[in-house]
């Protein structure tokens, strides 16, 4: 009994966690998806998530790398996952197709095994890292700038040195 009262507790719980977290089938079906899981894919409610192919949701979304180029497939923590590979992670960069939003998330996933191999599942998390992303590139453009005045700075004061040198 307790069990199964934890079991009908589950989709709440995993509500309350801030990162997505979405359970994927062999078949390719998300069989789960909390709410910040939804929230990321821009629908409004896990049942708009659940049952379908992650193919067809992937549809909506560009995937890409740090320089802009695309995303492989093949390097997706859930195929990796699927395939043997222990923790695999990610840090993916994606687009909504219908909105020229940017996010980046650390996507991490885990296999479940079950019975059979028809029946593993997989279990990912996906953690909105856009802010982090969005700050460190703050930082490295103001360290540019930094050392960009302080190399003028410093070549002009030795320029009037050397002048004076060669007198």
């Amino acid at each position: 009994r307790g069990a199964d009262s934890l079991d009908g507790q589950l989709p709440a719980i995993f509500d309350t966690v801030a990162d997505g977290v979405t359970v994927l089938d062999r078949s390719g079906t998300l069989r789960f998806a909390n709410e910040a899981a939804a929230r990321m894919m821009g629908l409004s409610s896990p049942a708009e998530v659940m049952g379908k192919s992650l193919s067809a949701l992937m549809s909506e979304f560009e995937l890409l790398n740090n320089d802009d180029t695309p995303f492989d497939p093949a390097m997706l923590p859930t195929r990796r996952a699927f395939a043997g590979e222990g923790s695999p992670e990610a840090v993916i960069r994606f687009r909504s197709r219908a909105t020229p939003q940017v996010r980046w998330a650390l996507v991490r996933s885990r296999l479940l095994r079950g019975a059979t191999r028809e029946t593993d599942m997989v279990v990912t998390s996906f953690q909105d890292i856009t802010s982090l992303v969005l700050e460190a590139q703050d930082a490295v453009r103001v360290r540019d700038e930094f050392m960009a005045i302080a190399s003028h700075d410093m070549r002009t004061p030795l320029a009037a040195v050397r002048g004076y040198a060669q007198l």
